[in-house]
């Protein structure tokens, strides 16, 4: 037998054959090493437990205080053939905090030999991307999380299970997704709970609770919720717009709003009743986008038309439109009995329809022009007018002198009107000046103003207030305490108190002159009656 590195050779000879044979032994010195995988485990996910040892296939028992696994009860393996084994412990019944982890093998001597571990159980973190504040019954609401644990995300409206989905990974996060359909849901505040679960878990969860169930208190209080988030529903709304005067040449263009949907209807008639959008009365759906929805009808023939839009409400049945097709009887019907017939359809009992109904009428095109009648030399003239001329179209607007264009600018057409200023220059003579306004050549209209100059009297006004101060005062000139005197020795009377003291009255330039005037007059006077 020979020793090199604790290795060792056995060698068997037989003397009588003289033949041999050799076993190599390798002799290691006996060791335990424990190691765990994390030293902090968020509460719901695995304690990993890494074994290698020396103790090839042997019994060891691990406990892990605080766990099911403690002394009295220990978790016992065989460790594989090389002496390793990867454990994992369940952390749902160990409560938050550290725990301390013994791993401990005995083989047939008797030799008993321990490792030891510590490791926290931390509260897991889970969070909702932000939910928007407001949205419509019928809507999709996706909510969005990030969670450091679990394998699935449950969800709960108002204590009601409502939808579950698995836990991925994404570029290194553990994240989730959920879409709820609000369709069926009522209007008002709705408070959103997210739950993160183990396998072990949702399997038990899962066979206890379905979609639609109210889930009791007592389970929600002892698994406490990990996320949470409020919205408010609101009932769809729905708006439709059309201009009540369209220019003939310009298209049909009937808009509006709509919220909780992705399609409205919309149809035509005209004044004999006749349908003139859809065709034929095949109901087609105008697509609604951001809530907003817009339907061109094209260029309709000179007259009057109604036009009614249907919104279908959130449980997406009409009374209005059976088999693809509008419910408004035939072309025998007037266009009251066709449009009473639809009114009828759409406000059953029970139903949840939402529909507008608007007059228009197609006409020539036309523009009323309005400016002021007179306008000071300096001061803009205000330019506006009403048109049934589209939204877009240019407007070019000029002042005019005796037939010469003196200047000219142009605007869009905007909601039925053209809004502009023209800045009068100070080199314009006084006097009549025409206005006027062309939409592209389909109509046009012009006013007369006239030009005037600016009043001297508001000017030398202004002039007067700028160079008088405002609490200057002058002294009363002799003229006037000569005439106050003569009055008083006529009436005998004469005041001591004010005899040789200068008086001050604030008086401007005008008054000052008329003083004098009247004061001169009131002396010729008394001189008189002497």
């Amino acid at each position: 037998m020979k020793k090199d590195e604790w290795k060792y050779t056995i060698i068997l000879e037989d003397y009588a054959t003289e033949a041999d044979d050799d076993v190599e032994i390798e002799v290691k010195k006996r060791y335990l090493e424990v190691e765990c995988e994390e030293e902090e485990v968020v509460k719901g996910d695995d304690i990993v437990i890494i074994i290698d040892s020396s103790y090839f296939e042997k019994k060891v028992n691990i406990t892990v205080e605080g766990s099911v696994y403690d002394e009295d009860k220990p978790l016992e393996l065989k460790l594989d053939k090389d002496g390793k084994k990867k454990v994992k412990i369940s952390t749902e019944s160990v409560d938050y905090g550290t725990h301390k982890i013994t791993v401990e093998v005995c083989d047939t001597t008797g030799t008993k030999e321990k490792g030891t571990r510590y490791v926290t159980i931390m509260k897991g973190v889970a969070s909702i991307e932000k939910v928007p504040e407001e949205a419509s019954v019928g809507d999709i609401v996706s909510i969005k999380g990030k969670t450091d644990f679990g394998d699935f995300a449950v969800f709960l409206v108002d204590d009601e299970f409502k939808g579950e989905t698995r836990i991925s990974e994404k570029k290194g996060e553990k994240v989730f997704e959920w879409d709820w359909d609000t369709e069926k849901e009522l209007d008002g505040y709705h408070g959103i709970e997210v739950f993160i679960l183990s396998e072990g878990e949702y399997a038990c969860f899962s066979a206890n609770y379905s979609v639609g169930q109210l889930v009791d208190e007592d389970w929600q209080r002892k698994k406490e919720v990990d996320a949470s988030a409020g919205i408010l529903l609101l009932l769809p709304e729905f708006s439709m717009i059309v201009s009540r005067n369209i220019a003939e040449g310009d298209d049909a263009v009937i808009s509006g709003e709509a919220t909780g949907t992705d399609h409205v209807y919309v149809i035509v008639f005209n004044y004999k009743g006749e349908v003139m959008f859809p065709e034929g009365g095949i109901a087609k759906a105008t697509a609604v986008e951001d809530e907003e929805w817009e339907e061109n009808i094209g260029e309709l023939d000179s007259g009057r038309y109604t036009v009614i839009a249907l919104y279908e409400g959130k449980d997406g049945v009409t009374d209005a439109i059976k088999g693809g097709k509008w419910v408004a009887g035939d072309e025998s019907k007037t266009l009251e009995q066709r449009v009473a017939i639809l009114e009828d359809a759409m406000s059953l009992a029970g139903s949840d329809d939402q529909f507008g109904k608007r007059d228009f009428s197609v006409s020539t095109p036309e523009i009323s022009l309005k400016v002021p009648e007179t306008v000071e030399i300096g001061d803009a003239i205000s330019v506006k007018a009403e048109t049934n001329i589209r939204e877009g179209e240019k407007a070019f607007i000029s002042l005019s002198f005796n037939s010469s264009i003196i200047k000219r600018t142009s605007v869009l057409v905007k909601n039925g009107s053209v809004d502009a200023n023209i800045n009068t220059s100070l080199r314009l003579l006084p006097g009549k000046y025409n206005v006027a306004v062309d939409i592209s050549g389909r109509a046009s209209d012009e006013k007369e103003v006239i030009l005037v100059e600016k009043k001297e009297e508001e000017q030398e006004s202004e002039e007067g207030k700028e160079s008088m101060p405002q609490n200057e005062s002058v002294t009363e000139p002799e003229a006037v305490a000569e005439a106050k005197e003569s009055v008083g020795e006529s009436s005998g009377e004469i005041n001591e108190s004010q005899e040789g003291e200068e008086r001050k009255i604030p008086v401007n330039v005008c008054d000052l002159l008329i003083a004098v005037v009247m004061a001169i007059f009131i002396s010729f006077v008394v001189k008189g009656h002497r």
